[in-house]
């Protein structure tokens, strides 16, 4: 690189982070007025039964966002007793969620999204809390606790939340410490010696200043039984803290800044012998599903932490500027015996991956009750990961790796009311990422598969946008078309590799990039008891980043590539609806239609095998949820009810649609049930509740591949039912 390309460079650096500072300052400086409670918490600014969400980074109604999303309340996840992502999964139209192991998170929705297990790749779908992404997909399904609301928005998010977010966002919004106190609580027993406990608490420390903080833990002794080394494996220790201040001198500055950390211990294997048994899994052949004869040391063990600082100025004038600064950290270690047998064929393990990431934004904000409104920002963001991967068999593989981006843009939102019922919005974000990397993996029986490249980088630019029309035509009826595009860069196959002779040129993957074309029905119904949402969808995938486990066979090592489809499309159908209906009860359902292909997908192998026509990987054809929920008085308290029944149809876990990687549709059944009383007119209130996940004990997959000579998968969870206890105030 010339010294004056990266003179300019660094220049931009600088624009972006002095503009960055800046803001924050601005955002600082001295205001005269009265002081109030300024507040961002969309759970705090709900008023009557209308839905508030930030999907546009300011509050708005949702029946005016013309955008697919689904909402839970804080109410609504503790009825359903959701405690972490992946029990999100079932009542999301289109969402798959898929847990394996540390670095394989897979989160999808509409079938667009991706297993980030490689550091070179990134995933399609973005996790944010409080308006700042929580990391790579390993430290996705932290616990879900002092959240207001979690919005899971669907279709390429580019526009506003950046370039890996063409599947989609997942929104979260924790609830601010106030100046009243708030006091909750909760322990939770179940089977495979299960505890779960969360405690929280927040209040003012002055009139200005008001603190929050919670502590989390789950424990559990796991359900499948090692009988090799008698010990048992997807059992859980996790321990997690969050701790927040929040300041607001006037009504017009709010400074809120928060730390959270989370210490994660489990026992886990990573696959297990599939049906049918074949080779060493025939030999060791299991007696059921909850046993596995692994003879080396099976863990998975992570430390996630970070801080954001968030202050949010309003200038006059209906104006705000708002500046968010996050620093994360995460380092990841696991080991899995890869066969889960006696034999031996491969171990996998140390597996590490350490993270350090700082982001800054700075988003102006216009008037929200102006006919123009915008939304307009500046980031940046720097992220440094390194990989180690060491493989045991009859030979020995290590990999180590290190890949450091640097992300740079800036983007524009705005709606234009052209009368009282037709509004047209746009937006554009210009991004640029630059990668760096090196990598290197030693093979003690090759030095045909021995290979250090020790640098290599590579510079992506691209444009995300939308645009739409919406139709209001009265406060409770509004339709929508949106046509919009998401962009993610490309990146470096630097997982194990399995090909002799390669060069960089061959383990870099091209960005890829996704039209969505979408139309929408927002409806509010029979007084406020109806609320049905309709969307129509096609999603055209462009150099669709695939990624492939490949098994050689014959003793070799099988290894993971990735490279680029041609093309793929999505086409669907979703539909949302909540119904309030007399004496307490209400009904909530969903349904998701995916017809999802490959349009153009020749020479998918190095044998040149034309995988177009098939049906892409980790895409239900049909997920559909329908949940029951009832609050009857009783007794000088509360009985309260909760029931759901979700399907999620036939799913392939290959592109290649091998007939040994298919789970088959199948209904999971979950309930609560319990007892609320208020012991006082505060607020004081204590609660018992029974609960049960899975409640059929029905057997499915998550994953599924051939390897070493035998077939493999990863069961999703059992039957899991238990007591809780709450206390809030």
């Amino acid at each position: 690189m010339s010294r004056s390309i990266a003179f300019k460079r660094l220049n931009v650096h600088r624009a972006v982070l002095l503009g960055a500072v800046a803001g924050s300052f601005l955002a600082a400086a001295p205001a005269v007025a009265q002081t109030a409670s300024a507040s961002d918490d969309p759970a705090a600014n709900a008023g009557g039964s209308d839905i508030v969400v930030t999907a546009r980074k300011r509050n708005e109604s949702a029946i005016d966002v013309p955008i697919a999303l689904t909402v839970f309340s804080a109410d609504t996840l503790e009825k359903s007793n959701v405690k972490g992502l992946q029990d999100l999964q079932n009542s999301v139209p289109g969402l798959f969620y898929q847990e394996r192991g540390a670095f394989q998170t897979y989160v999808s929705i509409r079938g667009v999204g991706g297993d980030a297990r490689n550091i070179g790749l990134e995933s399609g779908v973005t996790v944010a809390i409080d308006g700042v992404s929580s990391g790579r997909s390993n430290s996705f399904n932290m616990d879900l606790a002092e959240i207001a609301q979690v919005e899971v928005l669907r279709g390429p998010q580019g526009t506003l939340f950046g370039t890996n977010t063409i599947g989609g966002v997942i929104n979260i919004t924790t609830q601010k410490p106030t100046a009243d106190t708030r006091i909750s609580a909760n322990v939770s027993y179940g089977n495979f010696e299960t505890a779960r406990s969360m405690v929280s608490a927040s209040g003012p420390l002055t009139d200005t200043l008001f603190i929050g903080g919670a502590v989390s833990s789950w424990n559990s002794r796991g359900y499948i039984y090692n009988s090799t080394t008698g010990t048992y494996v997807q059992g859980q220790n996790r321990l997690g803290g969050r701790l927040q201040l929040r300041w607001v001198p006037n009504d017009r500055l709010e400074v809120y800044v928060t730390g959270d950390t989370t210490r994660s211990r489990r026992q886990e294997t990573l696959s297990q012998c599939a049906e049918p048994f074949i080779g060493a899994c025939l030999t060791d052949r299991p007696p059921n599903r909850y046993t596995i004869t692994a003879a080396s040391r099976n863990f998975n063990e992570g430390n996630f932490s970070g801080v954001n600082g968030t202050v949010d100025y309003e200038l006059g004038g209906g104006f705000s500027v708002k500046s968010i600064t996050s620093y994360r950290s995460s380092t990841t270690d696991l080991a899995s015996d890869g066969d889960a047998t006696t034999a031996l064929l491969a171990a996998s393990g140390p597996f590490s991956e350490d993270l350090t990431s700082f982001s800054q934004e700075l988003r102006l904000v216009s008037p929200a009750n102006k006919r123009f409104r915008f939304v307009g920002g500046l980031f940046y963001s720097s992220q440094d990961v390194e990989q180690l991967r060491r493989q045991t068999t009859t030979f020995i593989a290590e990999t180590s790796g290190a890949i450091d981006t640097k992300t740079y843009a800036a983007y524009f939102n705005a709606d234009f009311d052209v009368t009282d019922f037709l509004t047209l919005n746009g937006g554009v974000r210009q991004n640029r990422e630059e990668k760096d990397g090196r990598y290197s993996q030693f093979r003690s029986n090759s030095t045909a598969l021995t290979y250090n490249f020790p640098s290599f980088g590579r510079t992506d630019e691209g444009t995300s946008w939308t645009g739409s029309v919406k139709v209001k035509f009265n406060p409770n009826v509004s339709s929508y078309v949106t046509v919009s595009r998401g962009f993610k860069s490309g990146g470096f196959n630097i997982d194990t590799l399995g090909s002799a002779g390669l060069t960089v040129a061959n383990i870099i993957f091209r960005p890829e990039s996704v039209t969505n074309y979408e139309a929408g029905l927002k409806t509010i119904l029979f007084d406020r008891k109806l609320r049905l949402n309709l969307a129509v969808f096609q999603l055209d995938y462009s150099d669709r980043q695939v990624t492939q486990f490949v098994d050689p066979g014959a003793g070799a090592l099988p290894f993971v590539t990735i490279g680029n489809a041609a093309s793929s499309r999505t086409r669907g159908f979703e539909a949302d609806a909540t119904l309030s209906l007399p004496a307490g009860w209400s009904l909530t359902g969903s349904f998701s239609y995916l017809d999802a292909k490959y349009r153009d997908f020749r020479n998918a192998t190095a044998a040149g095998a034309d995988f177009t026509g098939n049906i892409t990987e980790q895409t239900p054809n049909y997920t559909g949820y329908i949940g029951v929920d009832n609050t009857t008085d009783i007794g000088g308290g509360r009985l309260i009810v909760h029931a759901d029944a979700s399907y999620n149809g036939r799913t392939y876990f290959d592109p290649a649609n091998n007939p040994l990687n298919v789970q088959d549709g199948y209904w999971l059944l979950n309930g609560r049930i319990g007892y609320e009383k208020d012991l006082s007119s505060g607020g004081n209130t204590v609660g018992i509740f029974a609960f049960v996940k899975n409640a059929t004990n029905q057997d499915f997959f998550l994953f599924k591949r051939q390897a070493v000579g035998t077939n493999q998968g990863v069961y999703g969870n059992p039957r899991f039912y238990g007591l809780q206890l709450t206390y809030k105030h």
